[in-house]
């Protein structure tokens, strides 16, 4: 189980406006406070404080529950260090495994002679503050609300679990305020309930006539449309201010690809396959919220490494150019974050880009200045790197861009960019000395 503390979830929901879980919440005496799907709000925030919680636990996905449970509302202590009255928690046995003192039960004087002639390096019991621990879940449990699943009032869904969907999973995800605009009766059935049973805010609407007025008076996070109807509502959608920052997923069958391609210059962020799984659908939103900077920052569980080569903090300037253009790049300068020898990761201050919307999870919107250098654009350029190398040298590199995506502080704004290098591995550039403001 991951370790977290109440005062870091607290916040995540005030920042966020409320969050689902996806796995499992523990306290630390063991007991279970919230389930798969369910919607923590402002209210569990201050549930939270006013209960005077400490620590929590957030189950691992693929995780044995019952035996993560055995780690909770216990303590491992020294033989010498029993007392009489400690609940065991695991039986006692010698080195021919004969059962010296069972478990359950309170130890008396006799238990802890035979416990400290047993020869066992430590002993596990039942946590000596577990009643302390157990009154603060009824405190908090007497102050919650009826759970807040994000089902409709006029029945239940039934939330299913899939394995092997995806590569990168979060336990605690903000909760998306979701408006489905879909004429296709059975396709928008199917991406509202899967929506809401993730614990999201859906709304549903059959005709996209008043699509503008829908998204002003909605003001979604994510608006998910069908291809074939998205033609002439993604423009009047990205003419509205409100609608700026709004992400928006559109539904696309195989065979599409030239209208998939003129949804996204006209306006779109990512694309859906349909028929859509329950699993993509997820990522998808998941993915757009993280654009608009809606995460919870709490690092992913990852099924496997995606990367060729384990990455390695770096801090050094770096100079991009393009050789086949005479016009300067916009961002003329970067900093790396880190790399490795397949490829690495920059950061700079954000450009006033002509489209401020202009992003796609986990890959370059077409409507981005580095899309033409893109790993899937078949007409792309490789773009020069200039990196400080040994004795004032510089090491060029070439390389494609693979990932665009805004990111940012309490301090700046910054767009973080990720670059695979192009050939073999170039020689280890010295270190950087110290640099100032990054520029474009």
């Amino acid at each position: 189980m991951k370790k977290i503390t109440a005062d870091f979830l607290r916040q995540e929901i005030a920042r966020l406006g409320s969050v689902v879980v996806e796995t499992a919440i523990y306290h630390a005496s063991g007991q279970k406070l919230h389930g798969t799907g369910e919607v923590l709000s402002l209210a569990h925030a201050k549930m939270l404080r006013e209960s005077f919680l400490t620590d929590l636990h957030l189950a691992e996905f693929d995780e044995d529950i019952a035996l993560a449970r055995k780690s909770l509302g216990v303590q491992r202590i020294l033989p010498a260090q029993a007392v009489e009255g400690d609940i065991l928690v695991e039986d006692i046995r010698n080195l021919r495994q004969e059962l010296v003192v069972p478990a359950g039960r309170p130890l008396t004087a006799e238990d802890l002679a035979r416990v400290r002639v047993a020869n066992v390096l430590m002993v596990t019991i039942q946590h000596r503050g577990l009643a302390a621990l157990s009154q603060e879940v009824d405190r908090y449990r007497s102050q919650q609300p009826e759970p807040l699943r994000g089902l409709r009032e006029t029945g239940t869904r039934t939330r299913t679990i899939q394995g092997g969907g995806t590569s990168v999973r979060y336990p605690l995800i903000p909760r998306a305020k979701v408006l489905v605009v879909v004429s296709d009766d059975l396709l928008r059935a199917f991406l509202v309930s899967a929506l809401l049973s993730t614990g999201h805010d859906v709304q549903e609407h059959a005709s996209l006539a008043k699509i503008s007025q829908l998204v002003q008076e909605e003001r979604p996070e994510v608006v998910l449309l069908d291809l074939e109807e998205s033609r002439e509502a993604i423009p009047k959608i990205r003419e509205e201010s409100p609608a700026q920052g709004a992400a928006l997923i559109v539904c696309c069958p195989e065979g599409k690809a030239a209208l998939a391609q003129q949804a996204l210059i006209a306006g779109a962020n990512d694309l859906l396959p349909r028929p859509p799984s329950r699993d993509a659908l997820q990522e998808k939103i998941q993915g757009c919220q993280g654009l608009l900077g809606r995460k919870v920052l709490l690092p992913p569980s990852l099924r496997s490494e995606r990367r060729r080569g384990p990455r390695q903090s770096e801090k050094m300037a770096c100079s991009l150019q393009d050789a086949a253009s005479p016009k300067p790049l916009p961002v003329s300068r970067a900093e790396i974050i880190d790399r490795s020898p397949a490829g690495l990761r920059m950061d700079y201050n954000l450009p006033v880009w002509p489209q401020r919307w202009a992003y796609s999870p986990h890959g370059v919107h077409p409507r981005h200045f580095f899309y033409a250098y893109a790993a899937a654009n078949p007409m792309g350029r490789d773009l020069t790197l200039l990196l400080p190398g040994p004795h004032a040298t510089s090491v060029e590199l070439q390389g494609r861009v693979v990932h665009v995506s805004p990111g940012g502080t309490t301090v700046e704004e910054l767009e973080v960019v990720g670059i695979t290098l192009s050939g073999s591995p170039a020689p280890d550039p010295a270190p950087s000395r110290a640099t100032g403001r990054r520029s474009f």
